[in-house]
């Protein structure tokens, strides 16, 4: 495999359609796409989700990317925040 080049970055996308019993036997897509270079992965359900996945790649090249994408990039994360769990604050009381 060639060395990287600087400022260069490679994607690997793959999409597929999956079709559900639920759903009325309609299809809908889905992929991953994965950073060549640090394999991470992220798996997708829309077009936007590559998008904000490559987004950070090109900031972190000095590319500033639209205010209509800045907000995406906001929502997606404000959203993910949301999502996750609640995180376990457990504080020692000395009783233990």
């Amino acid at each position: 495999m060639d060395a990287p080049e600087p400022n260069t970055h490679a994607f690997v996308i793959r999409i597929w359609l999956e079709e559900t019993a639920l759903e009325g036997g309609r299809a809908n897509w889905r992929g991953h796409i994965t950073h060549v270079l640090t394999r991470e992965r992220r798996y997708v359900e829309q077009p936007d989700d590559i998008i904000l996945f490559i987004l950070p790649f090109l900031q972190a090249m000095g590319i500033r990317p639209s205010l209509r994408w800045r907000f995406r990039q906001w929502r997606h994360q404000r959203r993910a925040a949301q999502a996750a769990p609640p995180a376990l604050n457990h504080t020692p009381t000395g009783h233990e």
